[in-house]
């Protein structure tokens, strides 16, 4: 450990085998376990009081872009921290990747999560394994689950996406729920195109949101659905071939294989 210029509370633990160097400071009650790496050799690295960085950590700063990690959080094994800001009562877990320019609100889970110049308000649940780009803005209470990838997009208050999806170039109200697969298409080759989803809509499903898209609203959307035309206000959206259904075609289609096979 180089102690120039790190300053630590005298009530913080810190294992032996760890490594601080730079402009750090600690405070009371926090610790460091082993094997993490806190280097503020570019910048100041400020950890709150009652702060817990696990094992294999690493905190690290670039040039002029400080870190900040606020009261009672915890930093799960092996994440990276890098020049960004995170606040009170918020769980960084193990594996997470937070980098510069990524500001994290109080009372957070952020669950094996990538994260790049995004901003995330309080109350706000992301991942496992998700991607928040450049641009993504996740309002107060707002989830991004399991799979799922958000690119230049403003997710409302209490909105949840909560898995397999992707989220680009958007706008989306508060309440809004979108179901698994379900995508907003919008790049059509040569430039991005803009989405708006209305507070209170229900997205179903596997839906394809053709951008530029608008669902209104309270609006719902059918489940398997391609979007091309606005959605109105409170209205249904059904973008989808209706299902067809012929009697014994499978037992058929098995008989002719058998023939084939034994001719």
């Amino acid at each position: 450990m180089n102690y120039k210029n790190v300053k630590i509370d005298k009530t913080a633990k810190i294992a032996k085998q760890s490594v601080i160097i730079g402009d750090v400071t600690i405070g009371r009650d926090s610790c460091v376990l082993y094997y993490s790496v806190i280097r503020g050799d570019d910048a100041p690295i400020v950890i709150g009081e009652e702060t817990n960085i696990q094992e294999n950590c690493t905190v690290h700063v670039s040039r002029d872009l400080p870190v900040h990690i606020g009261n009672n959080v915890t930093i799960g094994h092996n994440a990276v921290i890098h020049s960004c800001t995170i606040g009170d009562r918020t769980l960084i877990g193990m594996g997470a990747i937070i980098l510069d320019g990524a500001k994290i609100g109080s009372g957070c889970i952020i669950d094996e999560t990538i994260a790049i110049e995004a901003v995330i308000e309080n109350g706000v649940d992301c991942g496992p394994r998700a991607y928040l780009r450049p641009g993504t803005h996740m309002l107060d209470g707002s989830k991004a689950g399991t799979h799922v990838e958000i690119k230049k997009s403003t997710i409302g208050e209490g909105s949840k996406v909560p898995h397999l999806s992707y989220i680009g170039d958007t706008t989306m109200g508060s309440g809004v729920n979108v179901g698994a697969g379900s995508i907003t298409c919008n790049y059509d080759g040569v430039h991005k195109h803009k989405t708006v989803i209305g507070k209170d809509a229900f997205i179903g499903s596997d839906t394809m949101m053709v951008a530029p898209a608008q669902i209104g609203d309270g609006a719902l959307v059918a489940a398997g659905s391609v979007i091309t035309e606005p959605v109105p206000v409170d209205a249904l959206g059904l973008g989808r071939a209706r299902q067809v259904n012929i009697e014994g075609w499978a037992a058929d289609y098995r008989r002719r294989l058998h023939e084939d096979d034994e001719a």
